[in-house]
């Protein structure tokens, strides 16, 4: 894993590579769109680290390779665009301790990354302060997921509200995806207020 310093340093070197390799490469061998050092490589046309998703199938009966271990695994986007892992459900997760600590389940999957499915108000103890709340529009959320984010974005629920989720229980954890599959309890709408806030 690289510290910030070096993190820092590669910044550095792709600055001062991107400056010589303006000079010294023809117009169109560059790519003028692209700039930063985020876009580098797609700049001067070399191949970047492929995005990469992990994963872990909940389901015993279900395999993506032929052995009887947990089935956690890490492929490219591209693989995993073309996998057909055969299950009913995805559930998103941000931390790493729920991910491995995921229940197993039926017809399910979990996947490592970004989400918001836990509902804030059940766990209104737990909320903090998000320093940098984002307030641009997010094109690819779901109808409950966007209802979510706008009164996360508009404040009507409190200022600056953040859910960690490694604040919940994780009895709450274990029980929530379980519910869900038997058609139990489902995460309810959000009020445009509450009393107190």
């Amino acid at each position: 894993m690289k510290t910030p310093s070096a993190m820092v340093a590669n910044l550095a070197h792709r600055g001062v590579l991107s400056e010589l390799l303006d000079l010294a490469l023809a117009a169109n061998a560059i790519d003028p769109a692209a700039s930063g050092a985020g876009q580098f490589a797609r700049r001067y046309g070399f191949r970047d680290k492929p995005l990469r998703v992990r994963f872990r199938l909940l389901d015993p009966r279900r395999r993506l390779l032929p052995t009887a271990s947990d089935q956690d695994l890490t492929v490219t986007h591209d693989t995993f665009a073309q996998l057909d892992p055969n299950v009913a459900r995805v559930f998103i997760t941000e931390n790493e301790i729920n991910f491995l600590a995921f229940p197993k389940l039926a017809d399910s999957l979990v996947l490592f990354g970004a989400g918001y499915g836990f509902d804030m108000l059940a766990h209104r103890p737990q909320w903090g302060k998000e320093p940098q709340p984002v307030l641009r529009d997010l094109t690819r959320l779901g109808p409950r997921e966007r209802a979510l984010f706008a009164d996360l974005r508009d404040q009507p629920l409190g200022q600056k509200i953040r859910l960690e989720q490694e604040r919940i229980g994780f009895s709450w954890v274990e029980r929530a995806p379980v519910e869900f599959q038997q058609g139990g309890p489902q995460v309810p709408a959000l009020p445009t207020s509450v009393p107190g806030s």
